[in-house]
């Protein structure tokens, strides 16, 4: 059976597309390399683009999210790689640029599976991320990975940190890819690209890979293709867009929102969550950090655990939350749209904070199973929302967004529905959150609203701050040599001082039957009970390991 992150690259490859993988020309080791990820056949948007990138054209893609626009471009460019016959430690033969270095880690993670599978084991693929520029030495640059992934920025700061022009670095590329392209620029690229491309060689094949097109995709296409092949491609014909024939919004994707005071928007979700009036996983976002973590806080006091993700976090923990949220090992992870996080970036600078301004968790990340997105803040932009919701329905699986709307979202509703709905209602009321479903828990989240104050939130803020930096850096090599330990990183760990036990459990007489019937149809899978005593199979319990961690780092 297929895992997920082959699922990811593939898409849905039971019911989109025709044919099969040979039929497109493919080297057959790469062929062979799908069916062990038991790929049956190819997307649609992979039978329309893989035969053309094999005739050496430069391609200009736009599908929807999960369709399998990244074996799209890795099957091609691998099949290029193997047909001229590359011996491998040339350096920078591929180049795969993202907005974002968590999509740069699973871009490489991706490819590197792919040319175990396909026995191209003589080729490297590296993320930049990864290694850090800082630490390449000059002489390494130029043969550091056969295919490199990275975001803009760090390759033109290579550029400007060591020793080596742009026209050398790049001179023996043969393939250039821009995944997630309509996001560089609203992430701020433009320069960036523009400078590279300069030193890309005219026999270089380009390809650009996208959710939505946008008119600014025009200036990418001048600054890096040839007269491209423009491809708009739905996965499936049960994937088309809604009525307004956007083929980033797919039908598997049910759209709700429901309507309250701001003041009541962590009780509205608390009860979606406690409920369980929506399915899991549960990807919840937010525009601010803060407010993620207040968000958690007041969840941990209804006995809700939760992670979160955000742009102040090492890379290494981001990373390892991404992959233990895609493993199930926690249901609820709350994520700050880095459109919103870049606006506290200089007020962050001030308090000595960092914020990483490659960070991105709507653009492009592919997390696993997730069949709810709660926009618990609105979206800013129609490209935000359809970035967020593409988070979920991946890969022409089912899936669904709440919308929690306030008295200031109604500007932007209009907006939106304008674009997406042709004429209709895209986004339906929520039903199952009646009014007297919020009042049942009205009188418990009193004490819980003046609980979660600024400097709670704050003090958990830094608290959880200081066990990722731990988690990241001191930790990093002893779990690199003892991955089975790694279990004991626990992100969704309470953070909260104190948590009334009473709260936790929800009497049944607040509960309506409807919210108990719906409960029980809509559960995730259940989580597995640790054995007894909170030891691990080895015996040993969390805190034995974390201590032999921290001895060993020492």
């Amino acid at each position: 059976m297929a895992d997920e992150g082959s699922r990811r690259a593939g898409g849905d490859l039971g019911s989109s597309g025709t044919g099969s993988f040979g039929d497109l020309g493919l080297d057959p080791r790469l062929v062979k390399a799908g069916t062990k990820k038991g790929w049956k056949r190819p997307t649609s948007v992979q039978q329309q683009s893989i035969p053309q990138a094999l005739k050496g054209k430069d391609v200009v893609v736009q599908a929807p999210t999960g369709s399998g626009k990244t074996a799209s471009y890795v099957m091609p460019m691998v099949d290029g790689l193997l047909s001229n016959k590359a011996k491998g430690g040339d350096g920078w033969l591929g180049l795969v640029l993202v907005p974002t270095r968590e999509l740069s880690e699973q871009v490489r993670e991706e490819v590197e599976s792919f040319l175990s599978l396909c026995g191209a084991q003589h080729l490297e693929v590296t993320s930049i991320s990864s290694v850090s520029s800082e630490n390449i030495k000059d002489a390494r640059i130029g043969t550091i990975g056969d295919i490199v992934v990275s975001t803009p920025g760090q390759v033109r700061q290579i550029l400007k940190k060591k020793d080596i022009s742009g026209e050398a670095l790049l001179s023996k590329l043969r393939f250039l890819v821009l995944d997630e392209a309509d996001l560089l620029l609203s992430y701020g690229y433009e320069k960036d690209v523009e400078h590279l491309s300069v030193h890309v060689p005219q026999s270089c094949q380009c390809s650009l890979f996208c959710a939505t097109m946008t008119d600014d995709m025009e200036k990418l296409n001048k600054l890096v293709c040839t007269n491209p092949l423009v491809l708009r491609v739905s996965s499936a014909p049960s994937e088309q867009g809604q009525a307004s024939g956007n083929s980033s919004l797919p039908e598997t994707i049910d759209h709700y929102k429901t309507t309250c005071k701001s003041s009541d928007k962590l009780l509205n979700l608390t009860c979606l969550l406690k409920l369980g009036l929506v399915h899991k996983k549960v990807l919840i976002f937010v525009n601010t950090i803060d407010a993620g973590y207040r968000v958690r806080l007041f969840l941990e006091h209804f006995g809700i655990k939760s992670a979160v993700l955000n742009a102040e976090l090492p890379l290494n923990s981001r990373h390892n939350i991404i992959k233990h949220f895609n493993k199930g090992n926690f249901d609820y992870l709350i994520a700050t749209d880095v459109d919103s996080a870049a606006k506290q970036e200089h007020q962050q600078q001030r308090q000595g904070g960092k914020i990483d301004a490659d960070f991105g968790v709507v653009r492009g990340i592919d997390f696993q199973g997730v069949r709810t997105v709660v926009n618990f803040d609105m979206a800013k932009t129609t490209e935000g929302y359809i970035h967020r919701v593409g988070r979920t329905g991946r890969a022409g699986a089912k899936g669904s967004c709440v919308s929690l709307l306030t008295e200031g979202d109604e500007g932007f509703l209009s907006r939106l529905e304008a674009a997406l709905g042709g004429g209709g209602s895209v986004l339906k009321p929520f039903e199952a959150l009646t009014p007297s479903v919020v009042e049942s828990l009205r009188y418990r989240g009193q004490d819980v609203y003046r609980a979660v104050s600024r400097a709670a939130v704050q003090e958990a803020r830094a608290k959880e701050l200081r066990l990722e930096i731990l988690n990241s850096a001191k930790l990093k090599s002893h779990f690199q040599a003892n991955p089975e330990d790694e279990v004991v990183l626990r992100h969704d760990a309470t953070l909260s001082t104190s948590v009334p036990a009473h709260l936790k459990h929800i009497p049944r007489y607040l509960k309506e039957p409807a919210s108990l019937l719906r409960k029980k149809n809509m559960r995730g899978r259940s989580i597995k009970k640790r054995a007894a005593g909170g030891k691990n199979k080895k015996g040993r319990s969390a805190a034995d390991i974390l201590k032999e961690a921290l001895s060993s780092a020492e």
